[in-house]
């Protein structure tokens, strides 16, 4: 980038962030072969027209032939097009490739108010952010990555916000278990992230250094174990090997640390999960297999189809199932996945809303379900309602 300029936030004080992963973003290696180059000389010319410093032509359009620069283009047909994910994805890609930051950041808030963008392009700004900010700028930074986590909740989003706050908090261990906490709260459940999220909280409690007093690390230590323990009461899959991390973490502490209770209450909390699971595995499998691409065979007779359950559907059995068990945290994690499934389905996430709101009485993550929802469905009236 050419400048160090502090992260522009907008003047509502909310981060208007842009890039999750949804769709593939940026452009093909011909479309950016095509760009002309900039000038270096634009960096120090601040009298340029703002729709012509620093914008590649057009392809099929000279420098000097009058035609529209390839940025101009794309900001055009944005005006005409706001919703379409598409060509935001784009004009992101061609600012960054021209380190052009104001206006990428710029770009990348207005994609974000109006789409969904895919999770590539989030991270890559929470790359690029992270880089440019000084010690000064841990607020409005840890601002954009709790933007990025309620506008696309993912183990990944999560993971490099607490990665962030590792690295730039790290005499402050209980900050950084607070948003520990806040990710287990949204996908400690989820099949496909929770494992990975667990393991990252029980590293970073680890690493913590912790002096020589027996007092203090026996808490840690307690701290690590009771991580283990909450996860191994939970239907997740992945209980034998969590088993045997937590045998090999046990044997390897010193004796004064040890616990003679760990390993039998270890086992009975997974035995009480393992049976959670059992009643899901079977509908986890068949969620993986609907999935899967669907595979094209070639045969000379004629062609057998076969009559395979969608992702949304399966992912409605999981949640009916989830509702049934009255449990309030496994129902969230089941509408997450029903509305993942079923973007465009306008009823889901007002399901969804309705039960944050109204069951688990929390406005705030109720306001980021309907946000996420109307970028999904943007000409639902219902929604915006």
């Amino acid at each position: 980038f050419r400048s160090l300029k502090r992260v522009f936030f907008g003047s509502t004080g909310v981060v208007q962030a842009g890039n999750f992963r949804c769709m593939p973003g940026g452009m093909d290696s011909e479309e950016e072969d095509d760009l002309v180059d900039m000038d270096d000389s634009e960096e120090d010319d601040d009298d340029e027209d703002d729709d012509s410093e620093g914008d590649e032509v057009a392809p099929g359009l000279s420098a000097g032939g009058g035609g529209k620069s390839f940025t101009a283009q794309l900001r055009e047909d944005i005006q005409k097009t706001p919703f379409d994910t598409e060509l935001h994805a784009a004009l992101v890609g061609v600012l960054r490739d021209s380190a052009d930051l104001e206006r990428l950041r710029q770009a990348r808030q207005q994609a974000a108010s109006k789409v969904v963008l895919p999770e590539a392009l989030w991270l890559e700004w929470l790359q690029d952010e992270t880089r440019l900010a000084g010690e000064g700028d841990l607020e409005e930074l840890d601002a954009l990555h709790k933007s990025a986590c309620a506008a696309c909740p993912t183990s990944q989003m999560w993971l490099a916000r607490c990665a962030m706050l590792r690295e730039r908090q790290a005499g402050q261990p209980s900050k950084v278990r607070a948003v520990y906490e806040e990710a287990i709260a949204i996908l400690g459940l989820h099949p496909e992230d929770a494992p990975e999220i667990w393991a990252d909280y029980r590293d970073f409690e680890e690493g913590l250094p912790v002096a020589s007093n027996s007092g203090e690390k026996a808490q840690q230590v307690q701290r690590v174990r009771t991580l283990f323990m909450r996860q191994l009461a939970l239907p997740l899959p992945g209980a034998d090997r969590l088993k045997e991390a937590h045998a090999t973490f046990e044997g390897g502490l010193e004796p004064a640390v040890q616990s003679k209770t760990a390993a039998a209450k270890a086992a009975a909390l997974s035995k009480a999960a393992a049976e959670l699971w059992a009643q899901r595995e079977a509908l986890e499998k068949k969620l993986q297999e609907a999935s899967r691409p669907a595979m094209v065979m070639v045969g000379v007779g004629p062609a057998e189809t076969e009559t395979k359950a969608s992702p949304a559907d399966v992912a409605a059995e999981l949640l009916a199932l989830e509702e049934a068990s009255g449990d309030k945290a496994r129902i969230f994690a089941g509408h997450l996945r029903a509305t993942h499934w079923a973007p465009k389905d306008v009823r889901r996430w007002q399901r969804f809303a309705n039960f944050v709101s109204s069951e688990m009485k929390d406005h705030s993550r109720a306001v980021e379900v309907l946000e996420r929802a109307v970028r999904r469905c943007p000409d639902s009236s219902e929604l915006w309602l």
